[in-house]
């Protein structure tokens, strides 16, 4: 499998994802609930995504300061996205009623994109590592 598909198919898990929890946003359930649900398809799509990236992973500071920001960045996303909509649902009737749809759908995508970019610079890490030790030979 190229990398184009590779990194295709990790957006598309993340999409999926996203949309799901988008929907899990529209149920009106407490929001507790909704945020343990939540975090269990996040930690599901980690793994998804993971599989489809053969759990590549590369451990050095600059990676893991990236993917810090990246994470702290999906949580800016998602604060300022369900901020957004409750402010507008003040003016504009039942606008409100999708914070909290809005706010996991956006977190999610941002949060899926960096974890598909952290196993793609893992897998291009090792398959640059597995090239120049069969170069040698």
């Amino acid at each position: 499998m190229t990398l184009m598909r590779r990194y295709q198919r990790g957006q598309r898990l993340v999409v999926d994802y996203a949309i799901g929890l988008a929907i899990l946003g529209l149920v009106p359930m407490l929001l507790t609930p909704s945020l343990v649900i939540a975090a269990a398809l996040l930690l599901t799509m980690i793994w998804h995504v993971g599989k489809c990236w053969q759990f590549a992973i590369s451990i050095n500071p600059i990676t893991i300061g990236g993917e810090v920001l990246n994470v702290l960045g999906a949580l800016a996303v998602a604060t300022l996205t369900w901020l957004i909509l409750v402010v507008l649902g003040v003016s504009i009737p039942l606008v409100d009623h999708f914070s909290t749809s809005g706010a996991l759908m956006s977190g999610t995508w941002t949060f899926g994109a960096a974890v598909n970019q952290f196993f793609f610079l893992g897998f291009i890490r090792r398959r640059s590592r597995e090239y120049a030790v069969g170069s040698h030979e």
